[in-house]
């Protein structure tokens, strides 16, 4: 029992970098260092950084289902909406609503997205904009997106939208118009932006330091008090909503548009993994979760 009880965790542990996030563990660890030679407490500090911007950038292995018709989630993450929509305009799919699954994942979950099915990729579009919350219904119109449409070989179009969020803000944009792309592919890794956090650190700062009493957020952070958020919420997605939805800032959201007559396998509030679960079927005629309109 004990020997796999080790064997589970070690299996836990060893995981791969993404090759993206080697830069951001090599220059965290760099700083660490500095930082342990100036104070020791800072040093730890930034050891236990350098641990969680490499637990950030991690890339487990998927196994992904090959059955013809099946569409994997391109993110791990939890279902927030199984519903139709007019997708994005850059996209060029038409003003009718379609299927549509949306999924928020936190900064807890791997960073790095996955194709959803096999196809060519036919459009490619990044969005700059702005960086709403992405629960935010203008967030689906307004904050910076990677957008393509995958043709399958049957000529169905399938759809991927990429969303930044308020803290997640950098989305790889590294698919181009023509390549072939397979099923549980990696693309589209998210990386960090300094500048919300560096708001925080500073509003922080003055808090604890200079003693003001101030609120925490800016624009990034929706008014709200340090006291409001919990820290065990924010990162693993749990837990209930403080006034400030605190969980919503550290959230991007992927967002997949289907063809009339798809079958969603999941539903709202289900946790996915991306590559793996599958969450939708082309090939069935029967609708096992209804898809609304929005």
């Amino acid at each position: 029992m004990q020997t796999q009880g080790l064997s589970t965790l070690t299996k836990y542990l060893s995981f791969p970098i993404n090759r993206a996030g080697w830069p951001f563990v090599a220059v965290v660890a760099v700083a660490a260092y500095i930082l342990g030679h100036i104070w020791g407490l800072l040093g730890w500090l930034g050891f236990f950084a350098t641990l969680w911007t490499v637990w950030f950038f991690r890339d487990p292995k998927r196994v992904t289902p090959t059955r013809d018709g099946l569409i994997v989630g391109a993110t791990d993450g939890t279902v927030s909406a199984v519903d139709s929509a007019v997708p994005p305009a850059e996209l060029g799919l038409g003003s009718a609503p379609l299927p549509r699954i949306s999924i928020l994942r936190s900064l807890a979950a791997v960073q790095i997205a996955r194709i959803p099915t096999d196809a060519t990729v036919s459009k490619a579009v990044f969005t700059e904009g702005q960086f709403h919350l992405v629960s935010q219904p203008e967030a689906e119109t307004e904050n910076t997106r990677a957008s393509y449409v995958l043709d399958r070989a049957n000529g169905a179009k399938i759809a991927v939208v990429q969303y930044a969020g308020a803290v997640a803000r950098d989305v790889a944009f590294d698919l181009t118009e023509g390549q072939k792309v397979a099923a549980g592919e990696r693309f589209g890794v998210l990386r960090l932006n300094v500048e919300p956090i560096k708001q925080l650190g500073n509003k922080l700062y003055r808090r604890v330091f200079k003693g003001e009493k101030i609120q925490i957020c800016t624009s990034s952070f929706k008014a709200c008090d340090l006291k409001m958020c919990s820290l065990k919420a924010c990162l693993t997605g749990k837990g209930t909503d403080s006034a400030c939805h605190c969980r919503s800032h550290l959230h991007s959201r992927i967002d997949l548009y289907l063809p009339a007559g798809s079958v969603a396998l999941v539903a709202a509030g289900q946790s996915i993994v991306a590559g793996e679960t599958v969450v939708a079927d082309l090939a069935s005629t029967e609708a096992a979760r209804p898809f609304e309109t929005r």
